[in-house]
C-alpha cells in the first residue's frame, strides 16, 4: 500500500512538473511571438499553436488539422522548393528545416514567415516518427528589403552624384555619378568624412551657416566648390537632406 501511494505521489509531481514545463514553454514562445506546430507522421495529424494563426492570416477554424492545410496556404511560387526542403529532412538527408516562404492570407494578401523545424521522434529502425518547428512573421522585414533594394536600384541609376553620410559624420555610400564626378571610387571614401572633398575656398561662417539650415530646416542647398581626387577644383549645386526615424 505504500509503495503504491509513494508510486502515485511520484506521478502526480512529474505531472505537475510537466504542466509548469509546458506552462513555460507557451509563455516563452508568446514572449518570442514564435508560432509552434507539431506534427505527427504516423497519423498525419498536425497542431498549430493559436499564435500559428496569427502569423499566416487565418483562424483555427479554418485549418484541417493537417499537413496540406500548410500546401494549400503556401504561394504557388514557392511551394515546389519548401515542399522538398521538408521532404527531405524527413527522409533524414538534412539535418534540419530552416527556410523563408510566401503564405496566402485568408484576406488574399501575401505575407512572408521563417520557418525552422526538426524530427524530434524516430521508430527503431530510424524512420521520422514526428516534426516540431515554429514560423515567425518576417513580412515587415522582406518588406523593408525590398524598399532598400528598390532605393538602391534608383541610387545607383541617378546621373547626380549622391552619397549618403551616417550620424558620425562618416561616409556610408556613395553612387557611381559621385564616383564620375570625385574622382574617388567607393572603396576609397567610404569611413571617411566628407571633408575629403573640401576645397578648402569657404569659410567657418559659410559651414555654420549650411549646418544651422539642415538642423533647423532638415535641409540646406547652395553651390559649393569642392576638390577632385586629381587636385582640380570644380563648382556644384549641393543639396543636403536630413532623413530622420528609425
Amino acid at each position: 500500500q505504500d509503495r503504491v501511494t509513494q508510486r502515485s505521489q511520484e506521478l502526480d509531481a512529474a505531472s505537475q512538473a510537466l504542466n509548469k514545463s509546458e506552462a513555460r514553454l507557451a509563455m516563452a514562445l508568446q514572449a518570442s511571438e514564435l508560432g509552434l506546430w507539431d506534427w505527427n507522421l504516423e497519423t498525419g495529424e498536425v497542431y498549430r499553436s493559436p499564435r500559428y494563426y496569427e502569423v499566416i492570416g487565418y483562424a483555427a477554424s479554418d485549418d484541417t488539422r493537417d499537413f496540406g492545410f500548410f500546401s494549400r496556404i503556401l504561394h504557388p511560387d514557392d511551394r515546389g522548393r519548401v515542399l522538398e526542403i521538408i521532404q527531405s529532412h524527413v527522409r533524414g538527408e538534412t539535418a534540419g528545416i530552416d527556410f523563408e516562404c510566401r503564405v496566402i492570407a485568408r484576406d488574399g494578401t501575401v505575407r512572408w514567415m521563417k520557418v525552422r523545424g526538426q524530427v524530434s521522434v524516430h521508430a527503431a529502425d530510424g524512420r521520422a516518427l514526428r516534426v516540431v518547428g515554429t514560423n515567425t512573421d518576417i513580412t515587415e522585414r522582406k518588406q523593408f528589403e525590398l524598399v532598400s533594394s528598390e532605393a538602391a536600384t534608383v541610387l545607383h541609376s541617378l546621373h547626380e552624384g549622391v552619397m549618403v553620410v551616417s550620424l558620425d559624420g562618416t561616409i556610408q555610400r556613395v553612387n557611381p555619378a559621385f564616383e564620375r564626378i570625385t574622382g574617388y571610387s567607393a572603396s576609397e571614401v567610404v569611413g571617411r568624412s566628407p571633408k575629403v572633398l573640401a576645397s578648402g575656398q569657404h569659410g567657418p561662417a559659410f559651414y555654420a551657416e549650411m549646418w544651422r539650415a539642415i538642423h533647423g530646416q532638415g535641409h540646406w542647398n547652395g553651390e559649393i566648390w569642392n576638390r577632385r581626387k586629381n587636385g582640380e577644383l570644380y563648382p556644384e549645386n549641393l543639396t543636403i537632406t536630413s532623413v530622420k526615424g528609425e
